[in-house]
């Protein structure tokens, strides 16, 4: 049953912009970001039955942010403030401690700080920088609890473009860039840290895969994941027990839409498109359950679960339905034991008057996969080379390996149609661009102002946002 917490949640970057941490006793706490820009935490002690009324953390929040436990279980938050102010908080039991990430005199502006504290407890801190100069890197601090000292590297990120957004509302005109640097971190038995993130290229959204050795304190160039051509959504990470890395994201073109995966084990294998009918789907995480991996995504107010057996077979079949119009939808990538059953938290925004609230419930899995009468066969992305030479698809290189130039031969057609995407779905450019500013608006409109020509060297690309 759906519950609502009573917290009034902002309609931008919903995906993005609330999460939820469990404790060893069962205690849950939502931070989530407020149509003022506050930071907020509430407490349920009864599994989500109720929820406590909220604590405000910080103001002047101005995106997206991280909040993750570790295996003490200290809470770790990452946000970006007012004035560019990377704030970094910790929960240790009893206080909270906030410290501002310094950026070393850099003239530039951080976005989608990404928090993972690894095995060791090691704290990672990554966040796309954008120069002042309209160029990209990617800053990674590394943060040893017991001296709390941060230890910053920076590394250059491929094809920089930005996307400006010319938002004119009811106080004004306003503009804003919008960088699509955000997407998922998880580290090995070792340490190492392996990073996949979102980046508009000119053109598309693509996905980008980095490797941090924690042995040389080195990142490997970003080595480019995704099939050219397809614009890619927020995507989950999950390194296996065998330090075996998986993705799962959504991509669309021209109202084209997929679920995608892909595995390192020893090497990038071939991309995969799993089965599934041409509907816009959100929410994509990976979840691990007893050394097996399922695939989990919200549809058109339908939870899917999908297992991916090592012959790779999937079985596919949804556990949840939503009981109103309930697009916007969160999956979160854990599993937790209620009693006996093993279930999965799901958050959901409802328009309630002229907000809108945080609704909060958990699906059960079935105990045996589906029958087998279900099977579908997924399928693999062929490593074709497209006209001109090249491959659609490139494989990356193995960690610590280079990335050979011009590894991505760009698609010159037309951008895709205007199909309606949930918000952070991995849809269209031009729907994409507008979700991810106006969020859950139910009205609104997008002109496209201007289209450079599509490359690397692309720079901004005008969207006008009527709300």
């Amino acid at each position: 049953m759906d519950v609502s917490t009573g917290y009034i949640v902002s309609p931008h970057n919903f995906l993005l912009n609330h999460h939820l941490v469990r404790d060893a006793a069962g205690k849950l706490r939502f931070f989530y970001l407020t149509p003022e820009g506050c930071l907020q935490c509430g407490i349920s002690n009864d599994d989500g039955k109720t929820w406590s009324a909220p604590l405000k953390l910080a103001g002047e929040l101005t995106g997206s942010f991280t909040a993750v436990s570790d295996q003490n279980e200290n809470i770790h938050l990452c946000a970006v403030r007012k004035f560019d102010r990377l704030t970094y908080m910790r929960w240790n039991g009893s206080d909270w401690s906030t410290d501002i990430l310094p950026l070393d005199g850099r003239s530039g502006q951080p976005f989608f700080p990404i928090v993972h504290v690894d095995r060791s407890g090691v704290v990672h801190v990554i966040c796309g920088f954008r120069k002042n100069t309209g160029e990209w890197s990617v800053i990674h601090y590394r943060i040893n609890p017991p001296r709390c000292q941060p230890e910053k590297m920076y590394f250059d990120v491929p094809c920089a473009s930005d996307i400006q957004l010319n938002i004119n509302t009811e106080k004004g005109h306003r503009g804003k860039y919008v960088p699509f640097l955000c997407g998922a971190a998880d580290s090995d038995a070792r340490g190492n840290l392996h990073l996949v993130h979102r980046y508009f290229d000119g053109r598309y959204f693509q996905l980008y895969y980095s490797f941090f050795n924690s042995g040389s304190s080195q990142w490997a160039p970003p080595a480019h994941l995704t099939e050219a051509g397809f614009n890619c959504g927020v995507p989950s990470m999950l390194v296996d027990s065998q330090d075996n890395v998986h993705i799962l994201w959504t991509s669309s073109r021209a109202g084209e839409f997929r679920l995608n995966y892909r595995q390192n084990s020893g090497g990038w294998q071939p991309q995969v498109i799993l089965p599934g009918n041409n509907e816009a789907k959100a929410s994509p995480v990976l979840l691990l359950r007893e050394e097996k991996i399922i695939a989990c995504w919200h549809e058109n107010g339908r939870m899917f679960f999908l297992p991916l057996d090592g012959d790779s077979c999937a079985r596919d079949v949804y556990l949840w339905t939503s009981q109103g119009d309930n697009m916007a939808v969160k999956i979160h990538q854990r599993i937790w034991q209620t009693g006996s059953e093993p279930v999965v938290p799901l958050t959901l925004a409802q328009k309630e008057g002229d907000h809108y609230l945080l609704y909060y419930t958990t699906v059960c899995l079935p105990d045996e996969n589906p029958d087998k009468a279900n099977i579908l066969r997924p399928l693999c992305v062929p490593d074709v080379p497209p006209s001109g030479g090249g491959s659609n698809i490139y494989a990356g290189p193995e960690p610590g390996g280079t990335l050979p130039e011009n590894v991505q031969e760009q698609n010159t057609g037309e951008l895709g149609g205007s199909a309606s995407v949930p918000c952070c779905s991995g849809g269209d450019t031009e729907n994409d661009g507008v979700e991810m500013e106006r969020g859950l608006y139910e009205t609104g409109s997008a002109e496209k102002d201007e289209l450079p020509a599509s490359g690397a060297n692309s720079k901004i690309i005008t969207w006008n946002v009527q709300i």
